[in-house]
């Protein structure tokens, strides 16, 4: 499994608006890969949704506001063409977000529907450009349940190489978004494949959430070569056949769970991340 999130958005200038600006991003994402069963036979039909982050309120000129980890995509990603990532800024003025959410829930699959049979790149041209032709589209001069001040839209595009690369590291992309007189860079991360007891024991800690954070390396061998390990990014978590899954955090125990040596028990109360999940 493969995790797509968001990681942080910087802001280079501030949009036109009076005040500091308060921004959220909505992530359209469709899984080109889905399909039902009909019948015992499997029919390809794209799924699709819409994620909303933020409010981040108080954006000034060279603010960084980070998200907690989060994934919008949280399925296998070998093949860039398997989904469509399409990121949207928008500064929220007079308007409630999730209109702006719910409208775009009605601009994706309409806009797939009326691309069927087309090649990829247009149908990921044209949902980018109805997208953007939606938000913008919506400008009233008075306060308004769709009245918020669109940034700018940007198509998430990873290639193989990142993709191969993400099997066992994060890897990090960022989409500038310019518009209404701001300009916004969104910081994407891609995060290792999990499985079995170390992936299990990750979601029971909390996920991303959890006091290890949130992935940053694949599944490596253990030195014994009887269990593996995973890197996190406040912690290790470990798995051995003879103890199970094991979460580490301070320096020793950490060395323990990459050797296979907490197979014996071997734990450390130092660590903050390591105390409050043993």
């Amino acid at each position: 499994m493969t995790f797509v999130s968001l990681r942080d958005i910087h802001c280079d200038e501030e949009t036109d608006e009076v005040g500091d600006d308060e921004i959220y991003v909505l992530m359209s994402t469709v899984n080109l890969g889905a399909h039902v069963n009909v019948e015992g036979i499997p029919i390809p039909v794209p799924s699709f949704d819409v994620w909303r982050f933020g409010i981040f309120e108080g954006f000034a000129e060279g603010d960084t506001k980070g998200q907690p980890f989060q994934p919008f995509w949280t399925a296998p990603l070998a093949d860039p063409d398997q989904a469509i990532f399409v990121g949207s800024v928008i500064e929220n003025d007079n308007g409630v977000p999730e209109q702006y959410q719910h409208l775009l829930r009605l601009v994706v699959p309409k806009s797939l529907a009326s691309s069927i049979g087309e090649p990829l790149d247009l149908v990921r041209s044209k949902l980018v450009r109805e997208i953007n032709e939606a938000l913008n589209g919506v400008d009233l001069p008075i306060p308004f349940a769709l009245d918020d001040d669109h940034v700018g839209t940007q198509e998430l595009r990873y290639e193989p190489p990142e993709l191969q690369r993400a099997a066992g590291d994060l890897v990090p992309k960022v989409l500038s978004c310019n518009g209404d007189g701001g300009r916004y860079r969104v910081t994407f991360d891609v995060s290792p494949d999990i499985f079995g007891a170390i992936r299990d024991r990750w979601i029971a800690l909390g996920a991303g959430t959890s006091p290890v954070g949130r992935p940053v390396s694949g599944e490596t061998p253990t030195f014994d070569g009887q269990g593996r390990f995973m890197n996190f990014s406040a912690g290790v978590i470990s798995w051995h056949p003879e103890t199970g899954p094991t979460v580490c955090g301070g320096p020793s125990t950490v060395a323990g769970c990459r050797s296979g040596a907490n197979s014996s028990g071997i734990r450390s109360p130092t660590s903050s991340a390591a105390a409050a999940v043993a």
